[in-house]
């Protein structure tokens, strides 16, 4: 199938194109690492045991966040994540508690922290019984 754009579209609508291009670019990259970064953690994962340290807003959106650390092999690191968890929820029963911290040896620092069912399944793995109360909160 061939594609009809005429050069004048195009020199008309050069701001649109390139914007869309840029776009569509920046969408493919980060699918790109979210993939990489997924497949890096399924081949040699590594288990540790995290703590949620707090829950923010943030960004333009005020999206919901929470801050954990966690240690593997004497280092402490620490990152932030998107939350889907509700903040009141949050406060009550997640803050300061223990959860798996799923992470690939090669990249420590990139650690991903489990609650949800959907969050080990990702993974290929059952949540334990011991979270299953967790999935009561999930937004």
């Amino acid at each position: 199938m061939k594609l009809n754009i005429s050069e004048e579209f195009i020199s008309r609508n050069r701001g649109t194109v390139i914007y869309l291009i840029l776009l569509l670019t920046g969408f493919l990259m980060t699918k790109w690492n979210q993939k990489k970064h997924y497949n890096n953690t399924i081949d040699s994962p590594v288990f540790v045991t995290g703590y949620t340290l707090a829950f923010e807003k943030a960004g333009y959106r005020q999206s919901d966040y929470f801050r954990f650390q966690y240690k593997y092999k004497g280092t402490l690191y620490e990152k932030s994540d998107l939350s889907n968890v509700y903040i009141n929820d949050y406060n009550k029963f997640f803050n300061g508690k223990p959860f798996p911290v799923i992470l690939n040896p090669k990249f420590p620092d990139n650690g991903e922290m489990l609650f949800f069912r959907t969050d080990f399944e990702k993974y290929g793995y059952r949540q334990p019984d011991s979270l299953l109360w967790v999935n009561n909160y999930k937004k």
